[in-house]
């Protein structure tokens, strides 16, 4: 047990560290204009290199934001355009949600309980999936900004799929990584995997075993195993991360 909260203690030392190596270099660029190079791979996601790199972290991705329009014209084009997307990206990054249309009503649902103080943004995102990339969205919405001063990331949906669904014409899977809409919901695949993946293993595993394992099976673990399969993971570095993820319940066998 101690060893259990050693390690818990450890990661939080080095999370809080490395958050705040990151607070300390936005104070150095504070203010200034560089270019973030970068680098498109083979599905076209666009890839950030260098010293500046933020990938999956949220905190890092909410401090990087595009710079001020140089222009002094006003475009309310431009402005509605950024303000939609602020307007359906925020939520997201509090929870998940089906649609665009319940993305929003969430979120003018719940505007008068974070937006009437700083203390009270802070507080309410306390839960959110993403608090600082959430935290960093609304400032930028409510704020009445620069409307080119957004965050700058935005992410894919499961891309090597939708590439895949695209080269095999497989219009469900198209429909499941968000690349065609069907049924004019947001599907998360990996979710959809885990009731599939338990199925799978309540035919071929003993039951008793079955009954222990398949409520454990959680998305982290389904993502870990399909996430990188399509780019080439081998089995035995598959069956490593599953063993890790369930070695309380399994044996090396």
């Amino acid at each position: 047990m101690w060893y259990s909260h050693a390690k818990i203690l450890l990661q939080r030392v080095q999370h809080a560290r490395s958050e705040s190596f990151i607070l300390t270099l936005a104070s150095a660029y504070e203010g200034y204009q560089f270019y973030l190079p970068s680098f498109i791979d083979f599905r076209g996601r666009i890839y950030r290199s260098g010293i500046l790199h933020f990938h999956e972290r949220d905190l890092a991705r909410s401090l990087i934001v595009f710079a001020p329009n140089p222009y002094d014209s006003y475009d309310s084009e431009i402005d509605k355009r950024c303000r939609k997307i602020l307007y359906c990206s925020a939520p997201f990054h509090y929870k998940s949600f089906q649609s665009y249309t319940e993305s929003n009503e969430w979120y003018n649902d719940n505007k008068s309980s974070f937006n009437t103080s700083d203390h009270s943004l802070i507080e309410f995102a306390l839960h959110a999936k993403k608090p600082f990339q959430f935290i960093a969205n609304v400032l930028s919405l409510e704020r009445k900004t620069d409307p080119s001063t957004i965050p700058v990331t935005q992410d894919a949906s499961s891309s090597a799929y939708q590439i895949m669904s695209y080269f095999l014409l497989d219009v469900e899977l198209a429909n499941r990584t968000n690349l065609i809409s069907i049924d004019d919901k947001i599907h998360d695949l990996y979710t959809k995997l885990i009731e599939e993946l338990r199925d799978y293993l309540k035919v071929h595993l003993r039951s008793s075993l079955a009954s222990v394992v398949c409520p454990r099976i959680d998305r982290k673990l389904v993502k870990a195993i399909f996430m990188p399969l399509i780019y080439g993971k081998t089995v035995i570095s598959t069956t490593k991360d599953i063993h890790n993820s369930l070695s309380s319940l399994l044996t090396n066998q």
